[in-house]
């Protein structure tokens, strides 16, 4: 911060950190529990692009799945707008759970979330939801 009589200095940088990171077990630990859980979070995004929906035709299978990708995006895009602490709860006023949301059939969820349908077929997802479950 700079002081009063030396307004032309630049203020010290909040992310200077008194202890080097490779020297605190603890801040190590922190940063190693946060890389795993984005690799996680990176895992679970390739998994739902590959989703295998069995049962399913080839072609309604494709328009679940680029709904899938659709409720996904729009969902976190939401979760982004609203403060860390009330994320779930915030989003379940408005929206209902993301466990619901997933549950309902896809047209249904669409249209909740406000996502337009020109580019797909919906009718192919009429009574199917989330997971490729019939409903």
């Amino acid at each position: 911060m700079p002081i009063a009589g030396n307004a032309g200095q630049q203020a010290v940088s909040p992310s200077c950190s008194s202890v080097p990171l490779l020297a605190s077990k603890k801040l190590q630990a922190l940063v190693s529990v946060s890389g795993s859980v984005q690799a996680n979070r990176h895992q679970l995004a390739g998994v739902t692009e590959k989703m295998l929906f069995k049962g399913l035709k080839p072609d309604v299978a494709a328009q679940l799945q680029q709904a899938v990708k659709l409720i996904d995006e729009r969902i976190d895009a939401i979760m982004l707008a609203y403060p860390s602490a009330m994320k779930k709860r915030l989003f379940a006023i408005r929206y209902g759970t993301v466990e619901s949301l997933k549950a309902m059939p896809v047209k249904k969820a669409l249209s909740v979330l406000g996502l337009g349908t020109a580019q797909m077929d919906v009718r192919l997802l009429a009574n199917i939801n989330y997971f490729g479950h019939r409903v």
